[in-house]
């Protein structure tokens, strides 16, 4: 985490909230359904957050995003986060679970439903997923096992192309992936895996499994 350590050490950061979005953004979100992905230090203090937006438009289901970083210097939130060096998704569990693999998922939706199929792993991404992982800082999984779960599209097999190149840089001890058609070939029915009628759906990642009624005994 470096630079982000140096100068979070000794703030008191605020934790974001809708509060901290501004006028222009609260417009562009009017209506829709908030969810608030927050990224820490891994002393614990915020250092910024990603807003999803899921809004129903004539049937269809359309989603935005809005980045955040604090500003420690001027002591307040900005709307956006530029820059290299980002701290990974989930990065406090990360560095106090050290001798636990570790599972990168596509986009911080989908590390959240992987922490519940995936208890005994630690769960992270990078900042907005597949969108910039190079502007992550990926040090912290230096000398640890990693699994990559992607996306079933063609964002997800480049953003795994791009972790296995960073990851092996970063010299990780292991590199494996879990395709999406390991659980994507099953729905549960009656709580048992039942084999698809037709093909995985695109774009399927671990957020449709827990949504298909996967859980971590199934």
């Amino acid at each position: 985490t470096g630079d982000i350590e140096q100068q979070y050490t000794d703030a008191v950061v605020p934790e974001f909230s809708e509060e901290f979005m501004g006028r222009k953004t609260r417009d562009r979100f009017k209506d829709g359904t908030l969810t608030f992905y927050r990224y820490y230090s891994s002393k614990g203090i915020p250092v910024g957050c990603v807003v999803r937006c899921d809004k129903d438009i004539n049937g269809d289901k359309v989603k935005s995003f809005a980045q955040f970083s604090y500003d420690w210097i001027k002591k307040r939130w900005n709307a956006s986060w530029s820059g290299d060096g980002k701290p990974l998704y989930n990065l406090q569990e990360i560095v106090s679970r050290p001798d636990v693999p570790v599972m990168v998922v596509e986009g911080e939706k989908t590390a959240e439903a992987a922490k519940l199929l995936f208890p005994e792993y630690v769960v992270t991404t990078s900042c907005m997923g597949s969108a910039s992982p190079r502007s992550s800082n990926w040090s912290c999984l230096s000398g640890r096992d990693v699994i990559i779960a992607r996306d079933n599209d063609l964002t997800g097999s480049r953003y795994a192309r791009s972790l296995n190149d960073i990851l092996t840089k970063q010299g990780v001890k292991s590199i494996s992936g879990l395709s999406p058609l390991r659980l994507g070939s099953y729905t549960i029915v009656d709580g048992k895996p039942t084999k698809r009628e037709h093909e995985t759906p695109e774009k399927y990642d671990l957020a449709d499994s827990l949504a298909d009624g996967w859980t971590a005994i199934s």
